[in-house]
Parts: C-alpha cells; sequence; structure tokens
C-alpha cells in the first residue's frame, strides 16, 4: 500500500515525551522483552515493548479504514493518507517536515480497509519532536483547503500505480465481488470522487472515527510509564461515544477487469472464520 515519508518540526512547546537511553549491554534484563499495556478512562489502548532498540517507533493505529467509508466519503482514507504531514492547528507543512528531518526522524501512514496506521520513528534519545507532530497528525487536523487542492496529483499519482500493479488490482476486485459494502471499499479513491474530499468531508470523518476507543498507540523501544505519559501530554483525542461497527457481510460473485497483456491474474477465495 503506498506510504507517505514526511518530515518533522521540532518545537520546545511541543516537547513532552521521553525515554531512557539505551542502557549498556551488561545492564540489559535476562530473558525474553514482556509487552506491557493499559488502557486509559477514554478507552484509549497503550502498548509497549522496551527492548532497548537505539531506535524508537510509536505508532498509532486508528480502527478508521475505508470500510467505514460512505458513499459520499468513498476515498476519504486514501486522502488522509496523502494529507498526513500537512498542515495541522499547531504546524505547518513546512515546520513538520525540516523539525522531523532534523531530529532524523520520520513520519508515515499507511492504510488497510480496516485501519490507518500513522508511524514516528526516531534516535531513542530524539524522538520527542517526531511523536509530537504525530499527536498532531493524528489528533490536531486543520486540512487547510489549498493544500489539499495542491496535493490531488498524489491521488491520482496512487490511481495510476494502482492500475500498472495487477497484483493490486486483483486484490481490489477480490474485495468488491466478494462484499457489497464496508470490505468492498477500494483502498483507492474512485476516480470521481478525485479532487472532492475537502475540509468539510474530512473533517466529518475524523470526527466520526477517530475516537479514542478506536485507536491504540504502540511503542517499539520505549518503556510503558514513558509512552502513557507522552500520550497524555501531546495527544487530544476525541472521546465521543463508540460508533457502531457493522460486521461485513461475505457474498459470493465474480468480477472479470480486461487489462490487455498476455498474462491472466485469477483468484479464488471462500468465506473464513469470522
Amino acid at each position: 500500500m503506498p506510504v507517505r515519508n514526511i518530515g518533522s518540526k521540532g518545537v520546545s512547546n511541543l516537547r513532552g515525551f521521553a525515554t531512557k537511553s539505551a542502557p549498556k549491554s551488561h545492564d540489559l534484563h535476562q530473558g525474553k522483552p514482556q509487552v506491557k499495556s493499559t488502557k486509559l478512562p477514554n478507552g484509549l489502548t497503550i502498548l509497549a515493548l522496551e527492548n532497548y532498540s537505539p531506535i524508537s517507533r510509536i505508532g498509532v493505529v486508528v480502527r478508521a479504514g475505508a470500510r467505514f467509508e460512505t458513499p459520499g466519503q468513498l476515498g476519504a482514507t486514501h486522502a488522509l493518507r496523502v494529507a498526513a504531514g500537512l498542515s495541522t492547528q499547531r504546524s505547518t507543512t513546512f515546520g513538520i517536515t525540516r523539525n522531523i528531518d532534523y531530529q532524523g526522524g520520520s513520519l508515515t501512514c499507511s492504510t488497510t480497509r480496516d485501519d490507518l496506521i500513522y508511524v514516528a520513528e526516531a534516535n531513542r534519545d530524539q524522538i520527542s519532536a517526531p511523536v509530537a507532530y504525530l499527536a498532531d497528525t493524528v489528533t490536531r487536523h486543520a486540512f487547510k483547503p489549498w493544500e489539499l487542492s495542491d496535493n490531488t496529483f498524489r491521488i491520482k499519482i496512487d490511481r495510476k500505480r494502482m492500475k500498472e500493479q495487477p497484483e493490486v488490482r486483483l486484490m481490489e476486485l477480490l474485495h468488491a465481488s466478494a462484499f457489497k459494502s464496508g470490505l468492498s471499499n477500494s483502498l483507492y479513491s474512485p476516480k470521481h470522487m478525485v479532487g472532492k474530499h475537502d475540509h468539510n468531508l474530512l473533517m466529518d470523518y475524523v470526527n466520526k472515527n477517530f475516537v479514542s476507543s478506536r485507536i491504540a498507540v504502540v511503542g517499539l523501544g520505549v518503556e510503558l510509564p514513558y509512552l502513557v505519559e507522552g500520550v497524555e501530554k501531546t495527544f487530544a483525542f476525541n472521546s465521543a461515544p463508540l460508533p457502531e461497527i457493522v460486521k461485513p457481510k461475505f457474498t459470493a460473485g465474480n468480477l472479470r477487469k480486461e487489462g490487455g497483456g498476455n498474462v491472466a491474474y485469477v483468484a479464488v477465495v471462500t468465506e473464513g472464520v469470522s
């Protein structure tokens, strides 16, 4: 799936996340590192694995993938993937890029039909700034109209690349054939929606789906207490009631798409255990 790398913007007023320096080899705990987790009162789940890596990675998994798009929102998650790294309520695009790069970090976004996945990574001693911009990107959206318009070409490029990859097109057709709604939604914006994902449409989507009870924050190379502290200081999650999640229903069917060339790509799927 397309993944967008973005930069950062180091900023003193957004700091508040810290990790311990990696210990020396003789200080390492014996045995296999254990995943630790907790759940905040707002329903947010936090998991951490301290593996003493010199690189810390913080991921935010939002259960708001393409399957949750309504007919009038098709392609919204594709637009959100492209919008990752654009200006937020507290940060500009230039600031985000410049400062994350300055820290030697990165910020990425990818999507599945179930989730949007945002990941910030950097040296464990420099993770504060990337996490601050990760928090802004996920919880302080701005969706400035001119920035969305300027980046429509990225959606068009993604669509073109998809059409050039038969394996990807095959998976899109499989989902469209096996489900009539929800999981049938494509990871790519349909052509008729390109350029129509404006500020209001995207804000409506995130306000309804980016709720704390459908979000998990996962840390690798960081201890749980530090991750919890950082999340509480830098993130501003929406604690609205949990939206109803309709269970997808498998429907037998078939779809064919003539793509030209001398190679045919065929797949057969059946319903599995849900």
